[in-house]
């Protein structure tokens, strides 16, 4: 009996360093059962719809700023995904990115930024969620809840309901502290990249004190508070940060935003 004692023990101890795993950014704990070939497989059904979408063209002020923008964030951004950008001609205001690295901004953002260095945060935010794996740790926990969910359904009904997928793919937000991991991420991204830092306070007072019914799906799926904010001001000060001064690449995009606004 004992042996059988040490043997699970010894089987809880493998299993947990292999389920757990060490964030090395963030230095949190995941908990994370999605395999990456899953997260490719969801992000390519995804697609499917998404790329169904209006496209912007490319020859257009909104579409050379985005990619801009994204062009420059992406080097500085901790991970080794094959990033690709489809900007979509939508007043909404939305922004995501999938698993595997597929990047989805509408234009509708750009009437909303007042700077470059926003609309970088922005991006280097969604950037931030995927590098630091927070959609395979919203999957994990999301396929837990959802399993017992569709059990208890099964027991009372006889049936299986699975639209619980679009759910967690699309609705769910993320944790309060994943959110707040990704902003610190994003600040040290757009910080080595030359944007203003100090711009994601602006545009995070702006959100939480002015929201509009374009922002109300961004809102629901990033919800601000009072300690994001505070987090922010926090790494704002430990990053010993002063305002860059504007160089032609910042004045460029400057004037692409104006003309994208025209």
């Amino acid at each position: 009996m004992w042996k059988f004692g040490i043997a699970f023990g010894l089987s809880s101890v493998i299993l947990a360093s292999t389920l757990f795993n060490r964030n090395e950014r963030t230095g949190r704990y995941q908990f994370i059962i999605v395999p990456n070939f899953y997260l490719n497989i969801i992000s390519a059904l995804a697609k499917r719809t998404f790329n169904k979408m209006p496209r912007e063209p490319q020859q257009t002020s909104s579409y050379k700023l985005i990619n801009e923008i994204f062009d420059i964030i992406k080097r500085d951004v901790h991970s080794e995904k094959n990033w690709n950008l489809t900007v979509i001609k939508d007043p909404n205001i939305n922004v995501f990115a999938l698993p595997d690295g597929s990047m989805y901004v509408y234009t509708g953002l750009l009437k909303y930024v007042k700077s470059p260095d926003e609309l970088a945060f922005i991006m280097s935010h969604e950037f931030s969620h995927v590098a630091l794996n927070h959609i395979a740790e919203k999957l994990t926990f999301g396929a837990f809840s959802s399993l017992i969910i569709t059990w208890l359904s099964y027991k009372l009904t006889g049936d299986m309901d699975l639209n619980f997928l679009k759910d967690i793919l699309v609705d769910l937000p993320l944790s309060g502290q994943s959110e707040t991991e990704a902003d610190t991420e994003a600040l040290e991204i757009i910080n080595k990249s030359g944007f203003d830092a100090e711009a994601s306070l602006k545009l995070m007072e702006r959100l939480e004190l002015k929201p509009t019914k374009k922002t109300q799906n961004y809102l629901s799926a990033h919800p601000i508070t009072s300690s994001r904010i505070s987090a922010l001001e926090h790494k704002i000060s430990e990053l010993s940060y002063t305002c860059p001064e504007p160089n032609s690449e910042i004045l460029k995009l400057s004037e692409l935003l104006s003309q994208a606004k025209a």
